[in-house]
């Protein structure tokens, strides 16, 4: 039945904030291929939810959350974003759990091939260390600020970008992708990342796959090589789903 997919792209997300903590910076919604086309369809869809979890050497990271366009989410105008993430960040003798909460409001715009979504909005942060001597510890509240794009200068050829920044910890990065569309079933390329706050850098590389549609769910993943400024160097994966209603 088709109500099957709400509840169990809702039930992932739950499930994953509530079984892994991780602290990979990647805390964004995997980059979201826009919808097939809806005309001749009945109302345009509205709410998009996802979730996902990401793992590597030092840690792991699970979010999920919702997003709403209450003109249709493939049409121009106003979009809002609630994201929740639980990450553990490993070192040698300590660990920290953290949690984040980010409500983004904003616009997007289409011109042809190519789409952009501007947002921001206020992010809570909650630091729980294992080491009494952390100097950071407990709750804050800051700034977000997030632009994503896609587009398809050829029909089966896509490019994306996913950036952000926060005034917590004056941290910033970006995600690159490009890929090809194969089968007419998914898109499959490289991508590239780093992250940068007053604690840590963090460099990625890899390829994903992003896009796959199983009844009513939305797969993508990727995996690559990671490189941190403290030297926990090594492999990442990431797995993330989507229903759009």
């Amino acid at each position: 039945m088709r109500c099957v997919g709400v509840l169990c792209a809702l039930s992932v997300a739950l499930a994953a904030l509530a079984a892994v903590t991780g602290e990979a910076w990647a805390e964004a919604p995997a980059i979201i291929a826009p919808a097939a086309d809806q005309s001749g369809a009945g109302s345009p869809e509205q709410f998009l939810l996802f979730s996902g979890v990401e793992l590597w050497r030092a840690g792991a990271t699970a979010y999920g959350g919702l997003q709403w366009a209450p003109g249709g989410l493939d049409e121009d105008g106003l979009v809002a974003r609630l994201l929740l993430s639980r990450n553990l960040d490993r070192h040698a003798d300590s660990s920290t759990t953290i949690a984040r909460v980010s409500a983004l409001a904003g616009v997007r715009f289409k011109q042809g091939e190519f789409e952009l979504k501007l947002m921001a909005g206020p992010q809570f942060e909650s630091h729980d260390p294992t080491s009494p001597a952390a100097s950071l510890r407990g709750a804050r509240l800051g700034l977000q600020a997030v632009a994503e794009t896609w587009w398809e200068p050829m029909p089966a050829l896509m490019l994306a970008s996913s950036w952000s920044a926060t005034t917590l910890g004056t941290g910033f990065g970006g995600r690159l992708a490009a890929g090809v569309r194969l089968f007419d079933l998914i898109w499959s390329g490289p991508e590239l990342s780093a992250f940068t706050d007053e604690f840590s850098t963090q460099t990625r590389v890899g390829l994903h796959l992003t896009g796959l549609r199983w009844q009513d769910l939305e797969w993508s993943a990727a995996a690559g090589y990671l490189r941190d400024s403290y030297q926990r160097n090594g492999a990442y994966g990431r797995v993330s789903v989507l229903v759009r209603r």
